[in-house]
């Protein structure tokens, strides 16, 4: 059960029940999908393929225990996937390319589980963390071909979140960059063919850097 709203470009979905998927006829083309329901808990959004938006393609705010999974976004000048005061929920699975971001988190988002996903031609990065995101754990992600990192965590409150099991390489400057913050693990992720470095660490202490692989 759902409930959505059309605004100009924007759709606004609120979630009411579990399994929810959304679908729109051969016409339709979803522009932005904004869980807005702060009470909107443990849903699915998941199998849907979207394309050529100026727009997030899909935002989660104010939202907890739910899964964004199997989606085919591309051709986005947003990000693909924004978490947006929200944990606890998990992104797996979905393929990503052409877009600004692809997967954010930001400040007030936790917890929460970015497995498994392909995120290729971001012109910023692959995945974004800032402000104070932490206690996420980002593994076994396919990242390449980004303009700046595959994988960019910055800001001071930042703490314990875990990059581990990626596969990261051909970005135009660095495969993984870490500014300004601390208890992050990094671990037995493949890094290579980045341009200018693998990993870089900026600002950062109490970290664990291990097992890590490195290519050309």
């Amino acid at each position: 059960i759902y409930t959505s709203y059309n605004v100009g470009f924007l759709s606004y979905v609120c979630c009411s029940k579990n399994n929810v998927s959304l679908s729109a006829n051969s016409n339709s083309l979803i522009r932005e999908i904004k869980w807005l329901a702060a009470r909107c808990l443990a849903d699915t959004l998941f199998n849907k393929t979207t394309t050529d938006n100026r727009h997030t393609r899909i935002k989660l705010k104010n939202i907890s225990n739910s899964t964004v999974q199997n989606n085919i976004l591309f051709n986005n000048h947003n990000d693909q996937i924004a978490l947006v005061d929200s944990s606890n929920n998990r992104i797996n699975g979905n393929n990503l390319k052409n877009q600004q971001v692809g997967i954010s988190v930001d400040p007030g988002s936790n917890e929460s589980k970015i497995n498994d996903n392909t995120i290729t031609n971001s012109s910023t990065y692959a995945i974004y963390l800032y402000g104070g995101a932490s206690k996420n754990n980002v593994s076994s992600n396919a990242i390449s071909n980004s303009l700046i990192s595959g994988i960019y965590v910055v800001g001071k409150g930042s703490l314990d979140n875990t990059f581990q099991n990626n596969k990261i390489s051909d970005n135009k400057q660095t495969g993984i960059k870490l500014q300004n913050i601390t208890t992050t693990t990094v671990q037995n992720n493949i890094l290579f063919n980045n341009h200018t470095d693998q990993i870089v660490l900026a600002d950062w202490w109490n970290n664990k850097l291990n097992g890590n692989a490195f290519e050309n």
